[in-house]
């Protein structure tokens, strides 16, 4: 009987699984843009709750301004959306799966719904739904 066999099985799913994730992109590439004066959100009061570094401005309209940023407790895998609504910080953090086509992240007031969607997602199916994108990742109604 062959002892390698499994020994090289586990040794080829182990590189697999390491290259996979030295070459895969950011689902929001915007955070790796370096920040300029529009992503600060001076007075907001985010603190302990999203990384404040890591803000970064994507659009406004109605007098909200929306932004996107990494939670204060660094998850890996864990996504900000952050609502400036008359100097009201408003935030949904959450978990993604990188490379899912899906929105990772809503919140939702009594004035507006919002979605965080990752680089490349099709808004079309939410359009018909009455959604509408102000930003790649950004999608609301």
């Amino acid at each position: 009987m062959n002892k390698r066999g499994p020994v090289r099985a586990v040794a080829a799913l182990a590189l697999v699984w390491i290259l996979a994730g030295c070459s895969a992109t950011s689902s929001f590439s915007v955070l790796e843009n370096a920040p300029v004066d529009e992503d600060k959100a001076a007075s907001l009061d985010t603190e302990g709750i999203v990384a404040s570094d890591t803000l970064r401005f994507l659009a406004e309209q109605d007098g909200r301004s929306y932004y996107i940023a990494r939670p204060a407790d660094e998850f890996e895998r864990s996504i900000c959306l952050v609502i400036d609504q008359n100097g009201e910080a408003i935030i949904g953090c959450g978990g993604y799966i990188e490379g899912a086509l899906t929105p990772a992240v809503g919140v939702t007031t009594p004035e507006i719904e919002v979605m965080l969607a990752p680089d490349g997602y099709d808004v079309e199916e939410y359009a018909e739904l009455g959604w509408a994108s102000l930003h790649p990742n950004l999608i609301l109604r």
